[in-house]
């Protein structure tokens, strides 16, 4: 998987760096490892009775409110996607959920749904989908980078 993010990353011209941690399974844990920065939290919603999956992006320390969301994106009701979507979807076990996930050939129509207060931050950092474990953090800001990865909405 790295080597198809940093050629995706070369690809647009985005720089980034990588930030080698010790393995880490909450956000909390995260956010000792990342001073000064703020830890991303990846959340993969089904809509209840389609295929339909959006890939929420927001701030580690939020919650995510699945009701706003729904009603923003004019969808029926939206519940955390099953283990079987996430494989399926993302090729991610629960708890592995990144956004680098789109470039699995599953993810082709996931939407992608995104706190618009991120984008005010210079870099943000996001778990590769790598051993060992790490954070690749990368300057986002340019809309190559998210319109290579999926159509997205910002809320």
């Amino acid at each position: 998987m790295r080597k198809n993010i940093e050629a995706l990353l070369k690809e647009l011209d985005i720089p980034y760096r990588w930030i080698e941690h010790p393995p880490v399974f909450t956000v909390a844990e995260s956010m000792q490892l990342i001073e000064g920065k703020r830890p991303i939290k990846n959340i993969l919603l089904a809509e209840k009775g389609t295929e339909r999956a959006i890939l929420v992006v927001i701030a580690g320390e939020q919650r995510v409110d699945s009701k706003l969301i729904a009603r923003e994106l004019r969808t029926r009701k939206l519940q955390f996607a099953e283990a079987d979507k996430l494989e399926q979807t993302l090729g991610v076990r629960p708890g592995a959920v990144s956004i680098f996930g789109l470039l699995y050939p599953g993810a082709k129509d996931v939407q992608v749904v995104i706190d618009k207060n991120l984008l005010a931050e210079p870099e943000l950092g996001f778990h590769p989908m790598t051993t060992p474990p790490r954070y690749l953090y990368l300057a986002h800001r340019s809309s190559k980078f998210w319109n290579a990865l999926a159509t997205h909405t910002e809320c």
